[in-house]
């Protein structure tokens, strides 16, 4: 990990500059204000693919004097970006993104929610996404819980905004249509409230639902989008927990209300989840489980 310059302040430049034309991957420390010691550390590694850029508490604001245009110029050939932000990385941020980047990650600070709008990043995903949402961090005394947003198309173009909060997590559907959507993996928390902002999600072939807190786990009563041409339902919990008990009629009536085309689900996994009671009401609407 590199967190400074590899020149002394007061080193002459016009004698000659450091090159490390192999590297191929940097991890770098923003720490106070380095700012300048990053761009002459991106200059000395013309080939860098892989970017990750670590910010520090202690950072200071960013100032406009900055030259942003030449961050972005030094790193228009990197194909991946990922970046552990603090509060005063936002401009850094937006001189490192572009549409073009195989992959762009955004890991926000605790508490602060996106300058802009950092969800329109995943407007740069495409066909086939496999989109993720799942819960990384909760205080349950607050009521407060903290979301992973992940997307990855059927071409390899990868998205993350890591730690965000609910608000921020709706905005999502402003970027990303429905129609690109493939497979989706989401907590169960979040499934009638964020997914239920769509009447219908037409080509989803595949669902994961992520129970993470099986204490209040039900299924939604109403808010739950149309499936037509989903193939596999998965429900989720972790090996980490205790095995999670839902009632066979409860599971068999959510999933006649996703309501697939032909009325029946191709496929059913449950990974540390039994059913409970006669499952006939459940082989009467899922083919194999």
């Amino acid at each position: 990990m590199v967190s400074g310059s590899p020149y002394a302040d007061d080193y002459d430049h016009d004698s000659g500059r450091l090159a490390f034309p192999s590297v191929t991957r940097l991890v770098y420390r923003l720490f106070k204000s380095n700012f300048s010691a990053f761009v002459h550390t991106l200059e000395m590694c013309p080939n860098i693919q892989i970017l990750d850029l670590r910010g520090h508490t202690a950072m200071d604001a960013e100032a406009a004097s900055h030259d942003y245009g030449r961050l972005a110029e030094l790193a228009v050939h990197v194909t991946h970006i990922h970046i552990h932000a603090v509060n005063n990385m936002y401009r850094t941020i937006v001189a490192l993104y572009t549409p073009q980047r195989r992959s762009f990650i955004v890991e926000l600070p605790l508490g602060q929610s996106p300058e802009g709008t950092l969800c329109s990043i995943f407007s740069d995903l495409r066909q086939g996404v496999r989109l993720s949402i799942t819960c990384s961090l909760r205080y349950e005394t607050m009521h407060l819980s903290y979301w992973d947003i992940d997307g990855t198309d059927s071409q390899g173009m990868h998205r993350g905004l890591f730690r965000c909060r609910g608000d921020t997590v709706q905005t999502l559907w402003n970027h990303l249509p429905q129609i690109s959507l493939s497979e989706i993996t989401i907590d169960a928390a979040l499934l009638g409230g964020v997914l239920g902002t769509h009447l219908v999600l037409p080509v989803v072939h595949e669902l994961t639902i992520s129970i993470t807190d099986i204490d209040s786990f039900a299924f939604p009563e109403t808010g739950t989008p149309r499936f037509p041409e989903l193939r596999l339902l998965r429900l989720a919990v972790a090996k980490s927990l205790s095995m999670l008990f839902i009632s066979a009629s409860s599971l068999a009536s959510f999933i006649f209300d996703l309501r697939i085309d032909g009325g029946v689900l191709a496929k059913l996994v449950l990974e540390n989840v039994t059913m409970e009671g006669g499952i006939a009401e459940v082989a009467a609407v899922v083919h194999e489980h």
